[in-house]
């Protein structure tokens, strides 16, 4: 069932290292946030050595569109002493590529990220089956 493999995907991705196009990242995302109605934002936050060592969901929304802080991620990244990021959301209608929102918010998020020494390394989109990742797109 979908309860069993996230809790086996929960339990294996701390140990693992971490990278935006893991097939294993992506199949938790899609677990995680797949079938959801509203978008949501999910922050992974990584180690040095790219483990995750935290998770958190941000922001509020609603079908077509998410309200999110940056300084809220940010802030949570400084309290976990991360030393990376991986954004990822839904879009519940279906296109899994990025709008114009999706590239102002993530570019917006990298330049952050750089002030505070901590890397972006992917924002990955889930669409049901679908999924992109901005650094395959070479948007980052």
């Amino acid at each position: 069932t979908e309860r069993l493999m996230l809790a086996s995907l929960q339990k294996d991705l701390p140990r693992k290292l971490i990278s935006g196009t893991d097939q294993r990242l992506v199949q938790y995302l899609r677990a995680r946030m797949g079938s959801r109605t509203t978008e949501i934002m999910r922050a992974l936050f990584l180690d040095s050595a790219n483990r995750l060592i935290g998770e958190e969901e941000f922001g509020t929304g609603s079908p077509q569109r998410i309200l999110i802080q940056p300084r809220s991620i940010l802030k949570r990244a400084l309290e976990l002493d991360a030393s990376g990021i991986i954004l990822a959301h839904n879009h519940p209608g279906g296109n899994a590529l990025p709008s114009s929102k999706d590239v102002k918010f993530t570019q917006c998020m990298k330049l952050l990220c750089l002030e505070l020494e901590i890397r972006l390394q992917d924002h990955i989109i889930i669409s049901g089956h679908k999924w992109t990742s901005f650094r395959k797109l070479r948007l980052l």
